[in-house]
């Protein structure tokens, strides 16, 4: 039957597949003691946190920028949405040399450039913003500051959970080796 289930697999998908185990509701109880183990790792917290704090500028700015830039200091609808572009363009900008800096540099110290990168530009804008500067003295950190979360959310995310890529590695093998098996596909 193995073998029937596996050509079968490969015959109507064009792929191997794996079984997934059946998902059922676990209850709060569950929850809170993988939310406390969760809370407990120290690298997993610390990588969430850092990355998390920094994706929360882009949703203050999402949320605000509107306010600040055409109501206080009045710039023209039609200007906002360049500017709004333009900071989405330098995001998408940084995830794509987020290749080239990983082919450098590890992960870890891509990561710490970025939110030290990021941390800098937050506090000039500020000072900008504290100071009255005018748009063009604010735009330029605040891109900086939306373009660096463009390296920062994937390595943030990759450095989180790079300390369970071993177990994972181990829990894929075990749910999809049987599918490889099945086929006579080599693992």
């Amino acid at each position: 039957f193995q073998a029937e289930d596996g050509i079968r697999d490969v015959a109507v998908t064009g792929v191997q597949t794996c079984a997934l185990p059946i998902w059922r509701p676990a209850g709060i109880a569950t929850a809170l003691r993988s939310f406390r183990t969760l809370a407990r790792e120290r690298r997993f917290m610390g990588y969430s946190l850092a990355a998390g704090f920094a994706m929360a500028t882009l949703y203050t700015y999402i949320t605000a920028s509107a306010h600040f830039f055409i109501g206080i200091y009045e710039m023209s609808p039609s200007n906002y949405a360049w500017l709004f572009g333009s900071n989405a363009a330098g995001l998408i900008a940084a995830s794509q040399l987020n290749q080239r800096l990983l082919r450098k540099w590890n992960l870890y110290q891509v990561l710490r450039g970025a939110l030290t990168a990021h941390l800098l530009a937050a506090l000039l804008f500020l000072a900008a913003a504290f100071a009255d500067a005018p748009l063009p003295i604010l735009s330029i950190p605040l891109w900086f500051v939306l373009a660096s979360l463009g390296v920062i959310s994937p390595n943030g995310a990759a450095a989180s959970m790079s300390g369970e890529a071993r177990m994972a590695g181990a829990a894929a093998r075990r749910r999809c080796g049987t599918a490889s098996r099945r086929t006579g596909s080599p693992q």
